[in-house]
């Protein structure tokens, strides 16, 4: 069972809830968590979402794209994605929603947080 915290909603996991036919095409999207090795003002953070994980990493990395990741750039802070899910923007927005990047991150929370994902998956 989730904590109260990261629960999922009552409708069902988002993770395991059958797609309808207008968001087949993004049911096989990655939502993916990225660690800065070095807080960027409050943001310690990203969470987004993919259909190409590798092509999308690569526009955070030369700066383009979310507005953040091109200041982290700009900052020169390095980063690394610690943690994927497939999902859909429901699941994206529902994550940032609950605020829980820093439960989930296993640099942040160690094994916590990789029984959290593991949980999270069934």
């Amino acid at each position: 069972m989730f904590p109260k915290s990261i629960r999922a909603p009552r409708t069902g996991s988002l993770l395991t809830a059958p797609a309808r036919d207008h968001e087949r095409e993004t049911a096989m999207s990655i939502v993916y968590l990225i660690h800065f090795n070095q807080a960027y003002r409050h943001a310690r953070h990203y969470l987004g979402l993919a259909d190409d994980l590798d092509a999308r990493l690569d526009r955070h990395r030369s700066g383009h794209g979310a507005r953040l990741m091109q200041v982290v750039a700009e900052a020169g802070i390095s980063w690394q994605c610690v943690r994927t899910w497939q999902g859909d923007r429901k699941l994206e927005r529902w994550l940032k929603r609950k605020k829980a990047a820093p439960t989930l991150c296993p640099v942040c929370a160690g094994a916590k947080a990789l029984l959290r994902a593991k949980e999270k998956n069934r």
